[in-house]
């Protein structure tokens, strides 16, 4: 009798630890790997909503819906600068997840042809899935002889990382 009573707690034990707690942790590299993907869709379509625009054709306090949960507003434009605030409302990212936050996104242009020459994401800070982070990026594009922004360095810096409460990351993190 025993002997099925503490058989019968060891099934119920395992069946409780398959069902409970079986999902892995992502890692470090996995987590951060994924922020910057992220902010890569995050960029595209930043990308694909200014480009062909001259930056002094978009009136300061404009905001304009990039897409769904996806807003901006313009800052400052000049000839050859766009300063954009980027909200993040629950928008929806390729891989399905919900992403909140705030971006300040500073977008460079060649003279001739009109092009996007670099995109300074600062200040972001977003949240999705148990997740906080807040970063910094630049991407550049060294062909201002094509209107088609095409990026030739990649940097991205995590600077602060939280997950399930739990702080990963309190200071840079280079990633290229």
């Amino acid at each position: 009798m025993k002997r099925k009573f503490l058989l019968s707690l060891l099934v119920l034990a395992l069946v409780l630890g398959l069902f409970t707690g079986c999902e892995q942790e992502p890692s470090l590299p996995r987590i951060a790997a994924t922020l910057k993907g992220y902010n890569d869709e995050i960029t595209t379509l930043i990308v694909s909503h200014v480009s062909g625009n001259a930056p002094e054709t978009f009136t300061e306090g404009t905001m304009d819906t990039v897409d769904v949960g996806f807003t901006c507003r313009v800052d400052y434009s000049d000839t050859d600068t766009l300063d954009l605030e980027v909200f993040l409302d629950h928008w929806g990212a390729a891989d399905g997840i919900q992403i909140s936050g705030y971006l300040e996104v500073d977008i460079e242009f060649y003279a001739t042809p009109v092009s996007i020459s670099s995109i300074h994401t600062n200040r972001t800070t977003i949240y999705f899935d148990r997740t906080s982070a807040s970063y910094d990026a630049d991407v550049f594009d060294g062909d201002a002889s094509s209107e088609t922004f095409i990026v030739e360095l990649d940097l991205f810096r995590c600077l602060s990382l939280i997950v399930d409460g739990k702080t990963l990351i309190s200071s840079t993190v280079n990633l290229k």
